[in-house]
């Protein structure tokens, strides 16, 4: 939601969908990669599928007037529940503006990615 107002012509649905056009990878792609463990092809794929479902699902709640809005919510950026949207502060994305870089901001992703992938 955020990215897409960075740029007019720009719509989160767009975004999602040129992601899905565009990710097409080969096992020799991911082979490429220099990681430890190797990535598994098929299950970052799943995954990838999974993720742009998920964000497809959201966006399609989400009033289109808040797109390029971060929310926040008691000083981090959150992912809003969109039936209390009025209850976060927001701030606009705006052509040549940047990402904060913060520990706050990685840490949060991470904890949000681990309780939605429990071991």
């Amino acid at each position: 939601m955020a990215s897409a107002g960075k740029a007019l012509g720009f719509t989160p649905e767009g975004i999602i969908n040129e992601i899905r056009r565009m990710a097409r990878y080969t096992e020799a792609d991911f082979r490429r990669v220099d990681s430890d463990p190797p990535l598994d092809p098929a299950a970052t794929m799943t995954r990838l599928r999974e993720v742009l479902s998920e964000a497809e699902a959201f966006v399609v709640r989400m009033p289109t007037d808040r797109m390029g809005l971060l929310f926040i919510e008691s000083g981090v950026v959150i992912q809003p529940d969109p039936d209390r949207l009025e209850s976060y502060h927001t701030h606009a994305g705006k052509r040549r503006g940047h990402w904060p870089t913060s520990t706050e901001i990685t840490a949060a992703m991470l904890e949000h990615y681990k309780k939605q992938h429990p071991e």
